[in-house]
Protein backbone atom coordinates (compact mmCIF):
# COMPACT_ATOMS: atom_id res chain seq x y z
CA UNK A 1 0.00 0.00 0.00
CA UNK A 2 1.31 3.50 -1.06
CA UNK A 3 1.90 5.63 2.10
CA UNK A 4 0.38 9.31 2.23
CA UNK A 5 3.21 11.18 1.69
CA UNK A 6 3.97 9.55 -1.99
CA UNK A 7 0.22 10.62 -3.42
CA UNK A 8 -1.96 13.81 -3.33
CA UNK A 9 -5.51 14.10 -3.46
CA UNK A 10 -6.66 16.82 -6.32
CA UNK A 11 -9.76 17.43 -4.72
CA UNK A 12 -11.43 16.67 -1.11
CA UNK A 13 -13.88 18.03 0.92
CA UNK A 14 -14.51 19.18 4.39
CA UNK A 15 -16.39 20.26 7.28
CA UNK A 16 -16.88 21.15 10.69
CA UNK A 17 -18.13 17.21 11.77
CA UNK A 18 -15.25 15.29 9.55
CA UNK A 19 -12.38 17.30 9.47
CA UNK A 20 -10.59 15.63 12.34
CA UNK A 21 -10.55 12.25 10.34
CA UNK A 22 -7.85 13.64 8.11
CA UNK A 23 -4.36 11.85 8.36
CA UNK A 24 -1.46 13.13 9.58
CA UNK A 25 0.64 13.88 6.56
CA UNK A 26 -2.29 13.70 4.39
CA UNK A 27 -1.65 15.82 1.14
CA UNK A 28 -4.10 17.37 -1.36
CA UNK A 29 -6.64 20.49 -2.12
CA UNK A 30 -9.05 21.48 -0.44
CA UNK A 31 -12.31 22.00 -2.23
CA UNK A 32 -14.75 24.51 -0.62
CA UNK A 33 -18.09 25.90 -1.58
CA UNK A 34 -19.35 27.29 1.73
CA UNK A 35 -18.43 29.44 4.38
CA UNK A 36 -18.80 26.16 6.79
CA UNK A 37 -16.43 24.28 4.47
CA UNK A 38 -13.89 26.99 4.36
CA UNK A 39 -13.72 27.53 7.96
CA UNK A 40 -13.13 23.83 8.29
CA UNK A 41 -10.04 24.34 5.78
CA UNK A 42 -8.51 27.21 7.17
CA UNK A 43 -6.87 25.37 10.20
CA UNK A 44 -4.95 23.20 7.48
CA UNK A 45 -1.98 24.79 5.56
CA UNK A 46 -2.80 23.02 2.09
CA UNK A 47 -4.08 24.59 -0.76
CA UNK A 48 -7.62 25.53 -1.34
CA UNK A 49 -10.26 26.36 -3.67
CA UNK A 50 -13.23 27.90 -3.57
CA UNK A 51 -16.36 27.88 -6.08
CA UNK A 52 -19.82 28.09 -6.46
CA UNK A 53 -21.14 24.87 -6.79
CA UNK A 54 -23.87 24.30 -9.28
CA UNK A 55 -25.88 22.32 -6.71
CA UNK A 56 -26.14 25.22 -4.75
CA UNK A 57 -26.10 28.02 -7.50
CA UNK A 58 -26.43 31.13 -5.03
CA UNK A 59 -24.36 34.46 -6.41
CA UNK A 60 -24.30 36.10 -3.41
CA UNK A 61 -21.10 34.20 -2.52
CA UNK A 62 -19.06 35.27 -5.22
CA UNK A 63 -18.29 38.63 -2.94
CA UNK A 64 -16.61 36.31 -0.85
CA UNK A 65 -14.47 33.99 -3.82
CA UNK A 66 -13.59 37.69 -5.24
CA UNK A 67 -12.03 38.59 -1.48
CA UNK A 68 -10.32 35.34 -1.53
CA UNK A 69 -8.68 35.84 -4.75
CA UNK A 70 -7.70 39.23 -3.89
CA UNK A 71 -6.02 37.93 -0.61
CA UNK A 72 -4.48 35.67 -2.48
CA UNK A 73 -5.75 32.65 -0.03
CA UNK A 74 -7.06 30.19 -3.16
CA UNK A 75 -4.89 27.96 -5.41
CA UNK A 76 -8.22 28.23 -8.16
CA UNK A 77 -11.50 28.80 -8.64
CA UNK A 78 -14.46 26.13 -8.25
CA UNK A 79 -15.48 23.61 -8.20
CA UNK A 80 -17.95 25.06 -10.66
CA UNK A 81 -20.01 24.24 -13.31
CA UNK A 82 -23.62 22.23 -15.02
CA UNK A 83 -25.26 19.46 -13.47
CA UNK A 84 -28.22 18.72 -15.65
CA UNK A 85 -28.15 15.03 -14.29
CA UNK A 86 -31.76 15.02 -12.45
CA UNK A 87 -35.01 17.52 -13.57
CA UNK A 88 -34.29 19.33 -10.38
CA UNK A 89 -30.84 20.65 -11.09
CA UNK A 90 -31.99 21.12 -14.80
CA UNK A 91 -34.78 23.54 -13.46
CA UNK A 92 -31.64 25.55 -12.22
CA UNK A 93 -30.11 26.22 -15.16
CA UNK A 94 -30.42 30.04 -15.38
CA UNK A 95 -28.84 30.19 -11.85
CA UNK A 96 -25.92 27.96 -12.69
CA UNK A 97 -25.35 29.70 -16.18
CA UNK A 98 -25.25 33.26 -14.25
CA UNK A 99 -22.65 31.95 -11.48
CA UNK A 100 -20.46 30.04 -13.91
CA UNK A 101 -20.28 32.69 -16.49
CA UNK A 102 -19.36 35.36 -13.09
CA UNK A 103 -16.65 32.65 -11.91
CA UNK A 104 -15.00 32.04 -15.57
CA UNK A 105 -15.05 35.64 -16.09
CA UNK A 106 -13.03 36.38 -12.21
CA UNK A 107 -10.55 33.26 -12.86
CA UNK A 108 -9.47 35.01 -15.87
CA UNK A 109 -9.06 38.58 -14.25
CA UNK A 110 -6.68 36.42 -11.71
CA UNK A 111 -5.24 34.21 -13.64
CA UNK A 112 -5.84 31.04 -11.55
CA UNK A 113 -7.22 27.61 -12.46
CA UNK A 114 -10.49 26.66 -12.73
CA UNK A 115 -11.99 23.38 -11.12
CA UNK A 116 -15.16 21.98 -12.76
CA UNK A 117 -17.92 19.93 -11.86
CA UNK A 118 -19.97 18.26 -14.84
CA UNK A 119 -22.74 16.25 -15.29
CA UNK A 120 -24.61 15.57 -18.73
CA UNK A 121 -23.25 19.38 -19.71
CA UNK A 122 -19.69 18.26 -21.28
CA UNK A 123 -21.01 20.01 -24.53
CA UNK A 124 -22.09 23.02 -22.52
CA UNK A 125 -18.80 23.34 -20.96
CA UNK A 126 -16.93 23.87 -24.47
CA UNK A 127 -19.09 26.19 -25.28
CA UNK A 128 -16.84 27.95 -23.24
CA UNK A 129 -13.59 26.75 -24.96
CA UNK A 130 -11.96 29.57 -26.09
CA UNK A 131 -12.16 31.33 -22.63
CA UNK A 132 -11.18 28.40 -21.13
CA UNK A 133 -8.00 27.82 -22.56
CA UNK A 134 -6.41 31.04 -21.86
CA UNK A 135 -6.70 29.96 -18.18
CA UNK A 136 -3.34 28.58 -16.61
CA UNK A 137 -5.31 25.21 -16.53
CA UNK A 138 -8.65 23.50 -16.08
CA UNK A 139 -9.18 20.48 -14.06
CA UNK A 140 -12.54 18.18 -15.00
CA UNK A 141 -13.02 16.79 -11.19
CA UNK A 142 -14.68 13.59 -11.10
CA UNK A 143 -14.37 12.73 -14.53
CA UNK A 144 -16.69 10.07 -15.88
CA UNK A 145 -16.78 11.33 -19.43
CA UNK A 146 -15.67 8.93 -22.52
CA UNK A 147 -12.71 9.01 -24.10
CA UNK A 148 -13.64 10.83 -27.18
CA UNK A 149 -15.05 13.71 -24.88
CA UNK A 150 -11.71 13.52 -23.18
CA UNK A 151 -10.05 13.65 -26.72
CA UNK A 152 -12.41 16.72 -27.64
CA UNK A 153 -11.61 18.68 -24.47
CA UNK A 154 -8.16 18.32 -24.82
CA UNK A 155 -8.29 19.57 -28.58
CA UNK A 156 -10.19 22.82 -27.66
CA UNK A 157 -8.71 23.13 -23.95
CA UNK A 158 -4.68 21.67 -24.23
CA UNK A 159 -3.91 22.51 -20.24
CA UNK A 160 -6.98 20.34 -19.17
CA UNK A 161 -6.48 17.95 -16.69
CA UNK A 162 -8.90 15.01 -16.11
CA UNK A 163 -8.97 13.74 -11.93
CA UNK A 164 -10.05 10.37 -12.03
CA UNK A 165 -11.48 8.99 -8.40
CA UNK A 166 -14.13 6.09 -7.36
CA UNK A 167 -15.13 5.38 -10.60
CA UNK A 168 -12.22 4.04 -11.26
CA UNK A 169 -13.09 1.66 -8.31
CA UNK A 170 -16.31 0.69 -9.67
CA UNK A 171 -14.16 -0.82 -12.31
CA UNK A 172 -16.10 0.45 -15.88
CA UNK A 173 -15.39 -0.18 -19.21
CA UNK A 174 -15.85 3.63 -20.14
CA UNK A 175 -14.10 4.94 -17.19
CA UNK A 176 -10.48 2.72 -17.93
CA UNK A 177 -10.91 3.57 -21.44
CA UNK A 178 -11.03 7.27 -21.24
CA UNK A 179 -7.70 7.08 -18.57
CA UNK A 180 -5.76 5.16 -20.97
CA UNK A 181 -6.54 7.26 -24.17
CA UNK A 182 -5.49 10.36 -21.80
CA UNK A 183 -1.46 11.39 -21.95
CA UNK A 184 -0.38 10.89 -18.61
CA UNK A 185 0.84 14.35 -18.29
CA UNK A 186 -2.97 14.87 -18.15
CA UNK A 187 -4.19 12.84 -15.12
CA UNK A 188 -4.78 13.50 -11.52
CA UNK A 189 -6.48 11.68 -8.83
CA UNK A 190 -8.60 12.54 -6.10
CA UNK A 191 -11.13 11.48 -3.42
CA UNK A 192 -13.73 14.12 -3.56
CA UNK A 193 -13.95 13.05 0.25
CA UNK A 194 -11.97 14.05 3.75
CA UNK A 195 -9.67 11.71 5.34
CA UNK A 196 -10.14 8.88 3.05
CA UNK A 197 -8.30 5.72 3.54
CA UNK A 198 -8.98 5.02 -0.18
CA UNK A 199 -6.88 7.08 -1.96
CA UNK A 200 -4.26 4.83 -2.02
CA UNK A 201 -6.94 2.47 -3.20
CA UNK A 202 -7.58 4.58 -6.29
CA UNK A 203 -4.22 4.79 -7.24
CA UNK A 204 -3.55 1.40 -7.31
CA UNK A 205 -6.72 0.91 -9.78
CA UNK A 206 -4.79 3.87 -12.16
CA UNK A 207 -1.75 1.94 -11.82
CA UNK A 208 -3.49 -1.81 -12.96
CA UNK A 209 -5.24 0.64 -15.52
CA UNK A 210 -2.05 1.21 -17.29
CA UNK A 211 -1.37 -0.75 -20.00
CA UNK A 212 2.37 -0.61 -21.18
CA UNK A 213 4.07 -0.41 -17.57
CA UNK A 214 7.51 0.59 -19.32
CA UNK A 215 6.66 4.44 -19.14
CA UNK A 216 7.12 3.84 -15.22
CA UNK A 217 9.49 2.16 -13.58
CA UNK A 218 7.30 1.27 -10.40
CA UNK A 219 3.87 2.40 -9.17
CA UNK A 220 6.11 5.27 -6.72
CA UNK A 221 7.21 6.44 -10.08
CA UNK A 222 3.59 6.70 -11.31
CA UNK A 223 2.88 8.43 -8.39
CA UNK A 224 5.55 11.17 -8.60
CA UNK A 225 3.94 11.45 -12.03
CA UNK A 226 0.45 12.45 -10.74
CA UNK A 227 2.45 14.92 -8.14
CA UNK A 228 4.42 16.79 -10.63
CA UNK A 229 0.90 17.00 -13.12
CA UNK A 230 -0.53 18.15 -9.22
CA UNK A 231 1.75 21.01 -8.85
CA UNK A 232 1.25 22.08 -12.55
CA UNK A 233 -2.54 22.57 -11.87
CA UNK A 234 -1.71 24.51 -8.27
CA UNK A 235 1.09 26.42 -9.83
CA UNK A 236 3.28 25.66 -6.60
CA UNK A 237 5.58 23.60 -4.93
CA UNK A 238 3.60 20.56 -3.03
CA UNK A 239 6.22 18.45 -1.46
Amino acid sequence: MLAFSLIFDSHFHLNEENSCFVPSGYNGIISCSSREEWNAAEKFSLPKTFGIHPWEPDIKKLDFLELLLKEDKITGTGECGFDFYTAELKKTEAAQKECWNAQLSLALEYKKPLVIHSRKSYSRILEDSALLSKLPAVCFHGYSGSREQAQEILRKIPEAFFSFGTVLLRNPRKAFEAFRSIPYTHILLETDASGTSFLADVYEKAWDCISDKNDFDSIESFAGQILQNSAIFAGKNLL
